[in-house]
């Protein structure tokens, strides 16, 4: 991270510089503080970090900014000798800074990793809530097939039934002792049973010769004209 090589730069610098007298050139130790700021300003400002890096954080930033320009006026003025005092002085300095910016990485990493989570959560929440409307169809299909299905069975015993009904009846019709025919709209033959078939003397597996021809061809000239006198009329 480009952070933290800045920081190393700017630590040893700056220690070497106030431990080794004039064999460093305060230029360069002045240079390595300005790049550390703004190195600190790329990262916490870019779009990393961006999102999370609010009011609080740019007040703790502005203290260590501070302590930086605290240690560059330092730099800038002192003589040779540097006392033990300001040596320790800068070293608790410098502690200062890089204590800081590891504070102010963690917390941005912190708020990053609740903001995550957050987004994590809404995101479970929704499948959660996807999961349950999508149980709750499928409850819903299950109902309405189960009633359809229950519709169905009633039908089908209804259908039984009537069934049941008319074949009891075909039955009667065909066991009757009077002569029955049934004849459509045109008046042709549709059915005769049993009794009908002997009257007319019409042998078993024949009847089809009859089946769809118009009545009269059963009768005589002088049946049909009794019929249609005294049957149909009624």
């Amino acid at each position: 991270m480009l952070l933290r090589r800045a920081e190393n730069d700017f630590e040893s610098a700056v220690l070497a510089y106030i431990d080794e007298g004039s064999l460093i050139d305060s230029g360069a130790v002045l240079a390595n503080i300005e790049y550390l700021k703004a190195s600190a300003h790329n990262a916490f400002e870019g779009t990393y970090w961006q999102p999370y890096y609010g009011p609080a954080q740019q007040r703790e930033f502005k203290k260590i900014e501070n302590t930086l320009d605290a240690i560059r006026a330092d730099i800038a003025v002192l003589m040779r000798p540097i006392s033990t005092e300001k040596k320790r002085e800068i070293k608790e300095s410098i502690y200062v800074v890089n204590t800081g910016l590891s504070m102010l990485v963690y917390d941005l990493l912190d708020l990053r990793s609740q903001h995550n989570l957050e987004r994590g959560q809404a995101k479970y929440k929704f499948l959660l809530l996807s999961i349950v409307s999508i149980l709750g169809a499928g409850l819903g299909l299950i109902f309405i097939l189960l009633l359809k299905l229950k519709q169905q069975d009633k039908f089908a015993t209804e259908r039984r039934g009537m069934l049941s009904l008319l074949q009891a009846r075909a039955a009667a019709i065909e066991a009757s002792v009077d002569g029955i025919s049934i004849v459509d709209e045109n008046g042709d033959l549709t059915y005769m049973n049993k009794a009908l078939r002997n009257i007319h003397a019409i042998k078993e597996g024949v009847n089809h010769n009859y089946i769809g021809k118009p009545w009269e061809h059963l009768y005589d000239a002088e049946g049909q004209k009794e019929i249609q006198e005294n049957i149909l009329p009624i």
